[in-house]
């Protein structure tokens, strides 16, 4: 394993954003594996006008408690890493506002840009057509079960979330559930308790961490549009596909929904075995990222755009 060095591009550790956790993690499994990786912390600005600000900062406050990060001793140590070894920065990024002389692109939501001269990571394969190599992770926490619930068959509550959703289609309440929102409920362990409870958990967004959040706690999602994501890219992506529940109009809901309940808890097992599976196999998989990117620089030094995976 040739050694080499990494900077990532993060905004402060939060768990309110999956894009922020997976660039900490990737950060930690890189040095786990043998590899000397650190953040540079982005802040302010906006994806729009590309106004960020960049700032290296050794305060625990900004990284994952306990972690496993390089910190940098100065200004020149940083330099080293833009001249010699690889930048990664998120896709809310553009360009290379660092100078670096080899830059990777993790791809953390739908982006249709190429990216010319970079080597793009994806979170999910169906996220860019110019995927190099695809590294997903789910975030699970333990409050997130179904161990010593009733069968979602068996429950009566039903939630309503809208998260993201609201930017591609008009939301609403469905008739007779409860309105889970971005900040209600206000932790993880309260929104536990709901799920743990749920049995259809209608969601009009259907890019959301928290879907999979309802899975593990034994509610079963209903993805209420196509608007954000088609059904069958849903399918594709890493995780594996929720379980199918058809219904004749969103007006008539909850009324109207067929499935087979059979069905539903083999495609639910199915489900939550991909789900462990990634987690369980998170530094394997930044493993083979790292040497098959290392490959491929040792390959092509003036490092053109590379072909995209097949």
């Amino acid at each position: 394993m040739p050694f080499h060095k990494f900077i990532i591009v993060a905004q402060p550790y939060s768990v309110r954003s999956g894009g922020v956790m997976v660039l900490h993690d990737l950060c930690e499994a890189l040095n786990r594996n043998g590899y000397e990786a650190g953040i540079v912390f982005m802040h302010g600005g906006n994806a729009t006008e590309q106004n960020f600000q960049y700032a290296l900062s050794n305060d625990a406050a900004l990284y994952r408690k306990n972690g496993n990060y390089h910190f940098y001793v100065d200004e020149a140590e940083v330099r080293d890493v833009f001249e010699n070894g690889t930048v990664i920065y998120p896709d809310l990024v553009l360009g290379n506002p660092l100078g670096a002389k080899r830059a990777v692109r993790y791809i953390l939501n739908f982006n249709s840009l190429s990216f010319s001269g970079d080597f793009i990571l994806s979170y999910s394969k169906v996220y860019s057509e110019y995927s190099n190599f695809v590294l997903a992770k789910p975030f699970h926490h333990s409050c997130f079960t179904d161990v010593g619930t009733l069968p979602w068959s068996k429950r009566t509550l039903d939630l309503t979330y809208i998260g993201k959703g609201s930017g591609f289609i008009d939301c609403h309440r469905i008739e007779n559930t409860i309105l889970v929102e971005r900040d209600y409920p206000r932790d993880k362990e309260q929104l536990a308790l709901l799920l743990r409870q749920c049995r259809f958990f209608f969601t009009w967004d259907c890019v959301s961490a928290t879907n999979y959040d309802a899975v593990m706690c034994g509610a079963i999602p209903i993805l209420l549009h196509d608007k954000q994501i088609n059904r069958q890219d849903i399918n594709k992506m890493e995780v594996g596909a929720f379980p199918t529940i058809s219904f004749a109009s969103i007006q008539e809901l909850p009324n109207g929904l067929q499935f087979d309940e059979q069905q539903i808890d083999a495609d639910v097992m199915s489900f939550k075995n991909s789900y462990f599976h990634l987690i369980n196999s998170w530094d394997e998989s930044v493993k083979h990222f790292a040497e098959y990117y290392l490959d491929l620089v040792s390959a092509n030094t003036s490092f053109e755009r590379l072909a995209p995976m097949a």
